[in-house]
């Protein structure tokens, strides 16, 4: 972010106007500019004037104590990594991380191929043999310390048999996924599932 220039003391009472007038334009100049920074400027003509692009946090804050419908969002060192920021939202009641969210696929299978139709932080999965799958995230997380939550698509016909997923980590980039019948006897594919990997 650019530094900013502002003569917090001008105009004094005693102050020519005219004399003033240099630092005068340099406020009105640094007030304009900074509206710059991550705004919609006044000069765009558009409804959304002064309004935000992004929020950007320049380094980790405190938090504070928020009473009542007070809340706060702000940026501190990650669980997992603490070299790294993540968002979190504070209220009276708790602590909330905003960024626990690190990644999310919904995948699609068909015979042995095994497709990524949408998502973030997710690499190109392996169909490895019926019911099994491995599944690769395209950016490495600081640790082996996350949780899968998987969800499995049946027809709603109700012809589909009831299914029980695990998972295995295998890595900070890479997981196993294992879906067999309720009896636990067999594996079995399904047509599509969505994963979500949660660290804090």
């Amino acid at each position: 972010m650019a530094s900013f220039n502002f003569n917090e003391d001008i105009p004094q009472s005693t102050d020519v106007i005219s004399q003033s007038q240099p630092e005068l334009l340099q406020n009105f100049q640094s007030i304009d500019n900074i509206w710059n920074e991550d705004h919609y400027t006044f000069e765009s003509s558009i409804s959304s004037d002064g309004q935000h692009k992004q929020v950007r946090f320049p380094a980790n804050g405190t938090a504070g104590s928020p009473t009542g419908l007070q809340s706060t969002l702000y940026t501190a060192p990650g669980t997992a990594d603490a070299a790294t920021s993540q968002l979190f939202f504070k209220n009276s009641l708790s602590v909330l991380p905003i960024s626990l969210f690190k990644a999310y696929g919904a995948f699609t299978v068909s015979g042995s191929t095994i497709t990524l139709a949408n998502g973030s932080n997710m690499g190109s999965p392996t169909y490895t043999s019926a019911g099994r799958y491995v599944i690769n995230l395209s950016i490495t997380l600081p640790t082996t310390s996350y949780g899968v939550l998987v969800t499995p698509w049946t027809p709603s016909n109700g012809g589909f048999p009831n299914i029980t997923v695990s998972y295995v980590i295998a890595s900070a980039s890479q997981f196993n996924l294992f879906f067999q019948n309720t009896s636990g006897s067999s594996a079995i594919d399904v047509p599509a599932f969505t994963v979500i990997v949660l660290q804090v």
